[in-house]
C-alpha cells in the first residue's frame, strides 16, 4: 500500500514537471513543447489508479501547485492574486478528476475504448467552461505550448487552439491505455489512428505553408512600434510627464529613422491621465498641459497615432485607446473585457460585507465598453484589443466579422516582472493571428513587442526590458474568412454540453440499477 501511494505521488509529481515545462516559464522561456506529448500520461494514468474520494483531493493539489508555479509572478500584483488563482484552479482540477473518475466507474469495462475518447472530450469541456464567466482565464492550456509550431498554428485556423489541444489530449490519452493496458498489440489501431491523424495534420499544414509563402496579395502598411521599459512607479504627475517625454523622444528617433512611417503605436496607459478630458478642462494645471503637449505633439507629425490612455465619459472611467489621424478627427475604442478585481469589482460582490477588500486594493475600477469599435486607416479596418483581450477567440471573433483587417494588441506587462508571463501572453496573440488570417502588431510596456503574420508566426521582435521601438512593415490581410472565424466555439461548445449530458444519463442509469438491485 505504501509503495503505491509513492507511485501515486511520483505520477503527480511527474505530470506537474512536464506540464509547467511545456508552457514558457523562468527555466525555458519559450518553452519546451514537445513535453506536452506527455504531459497528461501521468495524469490519465493516476486517475485510473486512485479511489472516487481521493480523485478530488488529487485533483485539488495538482490544480493547486500548476498555477502556483506556473502564474508565480502574479506575486508582483499582490499574493493574495496568486492564492486566490491557485485555490480557484485546485477546485476546477477536482471536480474535473473527479468527473473524469466518475466516467470511469460508470462505464461497463468493455467500453475501455470509448473511455480512452471520452475523457479527452472531458478535457475540451473543461477548457471550454473554464475560459468563459467572471473568471474566465485561458493561461494553462495545452495547445499554447505550441505556439511556435507554424503547422500546429495554421492548423488551429480550422478550429482554434483547442484542436490543437485535442491532438494533445489524444495522444497522451492513447498512451495512457497503452502503458495502462500493457499491451500494444490491443491497442495498436487506436494507436495508429492517432497518430496517422497527427502526422497528415501536420505534414498538410506544413506543406500548405510552404505554398502559400510569398503568395500574399494584400496591402503593406508601415509602422514603429514604442516601447518603455517600465510604467509610472507612482500616480505623481511628475512620473506621468516622463513617461510622455520618452514616448515622445523615441518616437521622434523612430520617425527619424523611417520618415515614411504610417502608424505610431504607444501602450496601454501609456499616458494615464485622461488626454481628451484634461484638453477640455483646465482644473488640475499640469494634467492639462501634459494633454495639450500630447494633442500637440500628435498633431506637428504626418503619421498617425494609436495611444492607450484613461478615457471618461457618461459612463464612468474607461480603459481605452485613442486613435489620431491627420485626416479625420480623433476615434476611441473602448476595453470591452475587464479583469475581475483589478480592472472592476464583481457585481455580484457588491455587498457592505466586502467593502474593506474592496478598499484595501485601492483601484480606481474602469466601465467595460459596450460595443467594439474599428479604426479605418487609409482603408484598412484596425481593431485594437487590449490587454488581455487576445486571450478570448469569442471577443477576437466578433472583431474579424465586423471587418477587421489587422490587430494592433497593446499591453502593459511590465508588473508582471517575467518574460515567462509574456511569452504566455504572446502565445495568446500568435493563435489569435492564425485563427483569423489577421496579422497583429503588438505594442507593450515592458511585454513582447512584436509583429505576428496572419498565419500567427513571429516575424520580427523587440528586446525586452529596452526603451526602443520596432519599425517595419507589415502585409494587412485581404480580409479572407478561415473555417474558425465562421465556426468558432461551436464543435467545443457541442461537445462540452455532450459531456455534460452523457454524464448525466450514466449518472441515472447507475442509479436505477441501484434502486433495482435495492428491490
Amino acid at each position: 500500500m505504501k509503495r503505491n501511494n509513492l507511485f501515486k505521488f511520483f505520477l503527480l509529481l511527474l505530470a506537474l514537471i512536464l506540464g509547467l515545462l511545456c508552457q514558457p516559464s523562468v527555466l525555458f522561456t519559450n518553452g519546451l513543447p514537445f513535453l506536452a506529448w506527455a504531459a497528461y500520461i501521468p495524469l490519465f494514468l493516476l486517475i485510473d489508479r486512485i479511489s472516487l474520494p481521493f480523485s478530488f483531493i488529487y485533483g485539488f493539489i495538482y490544480g493547486f501547485i500548476f498555477y502556483f508555479c506556473l502564474c508565480w509572478w502574479f506575486s508582483s500584483f499582490g499574493i493574495i492574486a496568486l492564492v486566490f488563482v491557485a485555490f480557484l484552479y485546485a477546485f476546477y482540477y477536482g471536480t474535473l478528476f473527479f468527473l473524469i473518475k466518475c466516467l470511469r466507474k460508470l462505464l461497463p469495462e468493455k467500453y475501455s475504448s470509448a473511455y480512452c475518447w471520452l475523457r479527452v472530450m472531458f478535457l475540451l469541456a473543461f477548457d471550454f467552461f473554464r475560459t468563459r464567466g467572471i473568471f474566465a482565464f485561458s493561461y494553462g492550456i495545452l495547445g499554447y505550448s505550441q505556439w511556435r509550431n507554424s503547422a500546429f498554428l495554421h492548423f488551429a485556423s480550422f478550429f482554434g487552439v483547442h484542436g490543437v489541444s485535442f491532438l494533445l489530449y489524444s495522444f497522451n490519452s492513447c498512451m495512457a491505455k497503452v502503458i495502462s493496458e500493457k499491451n500494444i498489440r490491443s491497442n495498436l489501431m487506436m494507436l495508429s489512428l492517432c497518430l496517422s491523424l497527427i502526422s497528415a495534420i501536420f505534414i498538410s499544414n506544413s506543406f500548405s505553408l510552404y505554398k502559400r509563402e510569398g503568395d500574399e496579395n494584400g496591402r503593406n502598411l508601415s509602422f514603429a512600434l514604442i516601447q518603455n521599459a517600465s510604467s509610472a512607479p507612482s500616480a505623481n504627475i511628475s512620473d506621468y510627464q516622463n513617461d510622455v517625454a520618452l514616448l515622445k523622444k523615441l518616437s521622434d528617433e523612430a520617425l527619424a529613422l523611417a520618415p515614411d512611417t504610417e502608424l505610431v503605436v504607444w501602450p496601454e496607459t501609456a499616458v494615464v491621465p485622461d488626454i481628451l478630458y484634461h484638453h477640455s478642462h483646465d482644473k488640475d494645471k499640469k494634467r492639462h498641459e501634459l494633454s495639450e503637449s500630447v494633442l500637440t505633439y500628435v498633431a506637428s507629425k504626418n503619421a498617425s497615432f494609436i495611444i492607450g490612455n484613461n478615457f471618461s465619459d457618461s459612463a464612468g472611467n474607461h480603459n481605452a485607446a485613442l486613435f489620431f489621424s491627420p485626416e479625420s478627427e480623433v476615434k476611441v475604442s473602448l476595453k470591452n473585457h475587464l479583469v475581475p478585481f483589478t480592472e472592476y469589482w464583481p457585481p455580484f460582490l457588491d455587498y457592505a460585507f466586502f467593502d474593506g477588500i474592496k478598499n484595501r486594493l485601492n483601484y480606481d475600477f474602469f466601465f467595460p465598453g459596450d460595443k467594439i469599435e474599428l479604426f479605418d486607416f487609409n482603408g484598412i479596418s484596425i481593431s485594437v484589443p487590449i490587454c488581455s483581450e487576445d486571450s478570448f477567440p469569442s471577443l477576437i471573433k466578433e472583431m474579424k466579422n465586423l471587418g477587421a483587417e489587422l490587430f494592433v494588441v497593446i499591453s502593459d506587462d511590465a508588473w508582471a516582472k517575467s518574460s515567462a508571463a509574456q511569452n504566455i501572453h504572446c502565445a495568446m496573440g500568435c493563435f489569435r493571428s492564425a485563427e483569423f488570417a489577421v496579422p497583429s502588431l503588438r505594442g507593450t510596456i515592458d511585454g513582447k513587442t512584436c509583429v505576428i503574420d496572419r498565419h500567427g508566426m513571429i516575424v520580427s521582435e523587440l528586446e525586452t526590458g529596452v526603451d526602443g521601438f520596432l519599425l517595419g512593415k507589415i502585409e494587412v490581410g485581404d480580409g479572407s474568412k478561415t473555417l474558425f472565424s465562421l465556426i468558432g466555439e461551436l464543435p467545443l461548445c457541442i461537445i462540452s454540453f455532450s459531456c455534460l449530458s452523457l454524464l448525466l444519463i450514466l449518472l441515472l442509469q447507475f442509479a436505477k440499477v441501484k434502486l433495482y438491485d435495492r428491490r
